[in-house]
Parts: structure tokens; sequence; C-alpha cells
């Protein structure tokens, strides 16, 4: 009931982060789990040349899942159609379908090309993924493949670490059935790192467990017991317990004897490979000490390359470093010059406040009082710019006066030392100017 729950919540996901969709890539969401059959000749009607980019990258994830779950061999060749799918997966965001795409390219990496690095990649990226958005569903199945991986490379404390998040995800979903299994997976780990008291713990838990949801799981549950010497002790577990189930422990004795062997065989073959690793150490030592030193010298060509490139970029920098301090200069002096404008036109503009005369100002220094005027009354500049057309310097410094001081035609005359009818001719002439 509860898987059938599991089931219609990642199709209700599923529907909903693909509303959008293509009808007939929707439908085959709905089926890909249940009828994955159904689902594939679903997807043998889509048009691939009319689909959008993130309907080709769902297309080609729901391509690789079918193919996964019916054991296709032809129906994908290789994994180009889900790599182009987590490349746009990647681009656009959507972590739902990014992260099942990296776990089915580990799936089909793994079980259809043995390209165990390469899967191992795969599924340690939709681990992060579903540990990030917390999707339980998927972290189930990443949990579930890493344990598998790491007990397939005699990791035992990877194994028993996604052992524990197994446990953990399987207790967050409520699932007795996946907690009662991860425990005895737990105490299974354990057991290999030879904590057995630990191990122990776990199967007491699992015992207790499967007597409340279903007694016929105990006969399994002792038969991974036994698999392990250590667990011999334990015995002192209800006797009227191991009593019910004599025939279980019979059929683990015989097992146990055909691990016995094999172990043995193991032995044998590993004495022989490590003779024959001893015989040609001896060889691999040198070629290791020639490639040692071919990549010194490697190591001493790229590292005068690079000194070199250094050298050179030393030079541009301190060049670039001259050309900097000459602009500097060049403003220094710029900023200097408008300075001593600035100062002189201020004390030729207070002299105007005053009412004093400017008649023996230079024409420098009358521009340097208009060069002030233009930064003290910037819209006032502005709007003889736009009425007037080419004004000379004195007839601005006349502009400031009967403008912006309000002078009288007396007071500009004995300003410029001129007579009155000189300063009605330069209005005269100024207003000729207009545009």
């Amino acid at each position: 009931m509860k898987k059938l729950i599991i089931i219609l919540m990642s199709i209700t996901i599923m529907v909903g982060c693909t509303g959008q969709q293509h009808p007939l890539l929707r439908q085959a969401w709905g089926l890909v789990e249940e009828k994955p059959n159904k689902a594939y000749t679903l997807l043998s009607k889509v048009r691939t040349d009319a689909l959008t980019d993130e309907e080709k990258a769902e297309y080609g994830l729901l391509k690789t899942i079918v193919a996964y779950k019916i054991h296709s061999t032809d129906l994908v060749d290789n994994d180009s159609l889900i790599s182009a799918s987590i490349a746009y997966y990647n681009l656009h965001g959507d972590e739902w379908h990014r992260g099942r795409a990296y776990y089915y390219r580990g799936m089909l990496r793994m079980y259809r090309y043995g390209n165990m690095l390469d899967a191992i990649i795969d599924f340690k990226m939709a681990e992060t993924i579903a540990e990030n958005a917390d999707d339980k569903e998927l972290k189930n199945h990443v949990y579930d493949i890493l344990h598998h991986v790491n007990i397939i490379s005699h990791n035992h404390y990877q194994t028993l670490r996604y052992a524990h998040k197994w446990l953990d995800n399987s207790t967050a979903l409520k699932d007795s059935v996946m907690i009662l299994k991860n425990l005895l997976i737990c105490a299974n780990a354990y057991a290999d790192i030879n904590q057995m008291d630990s191990a122990h713990a776990y199967l007491n838990r699992t015992i207790e467990l499967a007597k409340q949801t279903d007694s016929s799981l105990l006969p399994n549950i002792y038969a991974t017991v036994y698999r392990k010497s250590g667990f011999q002790s334990l015995a002192r577990i209800k006797k009227s317990q191991i009593q019910a189930y004599d025939d279980s422990m019979k059929y683990v004795n015989r097992a146990m004897q055909m691990i016995d062997r094999q172990q043995k065989f193991d032995e044998v073959r590993q004495t022989k490979e490590f003779n024959l690793r001893l015989s040609w150490m001896q060889g691999l030592t040198t070629a290791l000490m020639i490639i040692v030193a071919i990549a010194v010298g490697v190591g001493l060509w790229w590292h005068r390359r690079k000194v070199h490139r250094l050298s050179q970029k030393q030079d541009e920098d301190a060049q670039r470093i001259s050309q900097h301090r000459t602009k500097i200069e060049e403003l220094e002096n710029r900023m200097e010059h408008i300075s001593s404008t600035l100062l002189v036109g201020t004390q030729m503009f207070n002299q105007l406040q005053q009412r004093q005369s400017i008649a023996e100002a230079t024409a420098k220094e009358q521009q340097c009082l208009v060069d002030y005027f233009t930064q003290l009354r910037p819209k006032r500049w502005q709007e003889w710019q736009r009425k007037y057309n080419s004004l000379s310097t004195a007839q601005y410094v006349f502009l400031i006066m009967q403008d912006d001081l309000h002078y009288d035609d007396e007071a500009i005359a004995n300003a410029l030392n001129v007579k009155r009818t000189s300063v009605r001719s330069m209005r005269s002439r100024i207003k000729s100017r207009e545009r």
C-alpha cells in the first residue's frame, strides 16, 4: 500500500512538473514505473524533430528510464541521449529531472557498459541533487545503488555510511518494510568491520521489528546472522526463537561451508597473484624511475617556460605602469592648471562683486574669469550658449557684469575704464549675436 502511495505521489509530481509538455511524454511519465513496455510504445510514436529543447531533454530521460526498466539492449545505443538531457538540465535547472537524469545515466553506464568509474560520479551527482532538494524518493534509489557499489568495491566504511543514510531516509518515509531491510543491512555493515556489539544491537532491533511486521522474515534474518562467523555468539538470543527455525540454521551452516570454500579459493588465488606481482615488481620500479625522471625534466622545462612568461608579463606590467605614471603626471599638470585658472577667476569675480575696476586685467585673466563663471553658474552659461552665437571673452565679461551682477552702464564703464558710449556699443554688438 505504501509503495502504491509513493508511486502515485511520484506520478503526481511528474505530471505537475510536466504540465505544459507534449501529451505523449506526459502519458509516458504516467506509465514508466508500472508499465514501461507501454511507455516504450508511446515513445516510439513521438516525432522528435517537432519537440522543443525541454521536450527533447525529457524524451531522452524517459527513453533511458524505459531502456533500463525493460532491459533493452537496442533501445539506447550509448549514453549520448541522456548526456544531452543532463546538459540541458544543467543549464536550465529543474532539479527533479536533473537528479534522475544523472541517476539513470549512472545505471546505464554501470549495467550496460560496465563503466563503473563514470557511473559512480553520476551517482554522487544525483546524491548531491537529491539531498539539496530533499527528494526522498531519489535519495532512496541513490543510497541503494551507492551502498551496492561500495559492497562491490569492499569499501566497508562507506558501505556502513550509506547503510545509515538509507535507514534514515526509510525512517523519514515511514516505510516499515524498508526500515527492516536497512536495519539488517546496517548489522551486516557493522559485522564487516568487526564491530560485533553494534551488529548485535541492530540485529536485535531487526528481530523485534520483524516480529511486529511479518514473522516469516525471521528465517532470512537468521540466515544473514550466521553468514558471519562472529555472529555465532548470537545463540544467546531467545532459545525458543532459534529452535523454531532449525531448518533455516541447517541451511545457513551449508551456506557457511560454501562461503568458506570460496574464501579459501580466493586466498590461493591472491597468493598466486602476489607471487606474480613480486616477479615483475623490479621491472615496474625501473619503469617508474624512468617516468619520474621524464616527469622531472618536463617539470623543469615547464617551470622555465612559466618563469619566461612571468618575466614577459613583468616587463609588460612595468611598461603599463610607466604609461600610467605619464598619464597621472599629465592629469596632475592639468589639475594644477585648472586650479590656478579657477583661483584667478575667483579673484577677478570677487573684484567685480566689490565694484572694483578690472581694466588692467589681461586677456588671460579675463578668460580665467569666464572659466570660473562657467563652473559657478552652469545654467546661466548654458542659457548664453543657446542664446548667443560665438561671443568673445570680453563680451562674456560684459554679460557677467550686466546679467549676473546687475551692473548699470555707469558701473560697467567704471569697471572697464571706458566711456558709456562704448558700453552701449558693446551691448549692441552682443545683441547682434543673438540666434
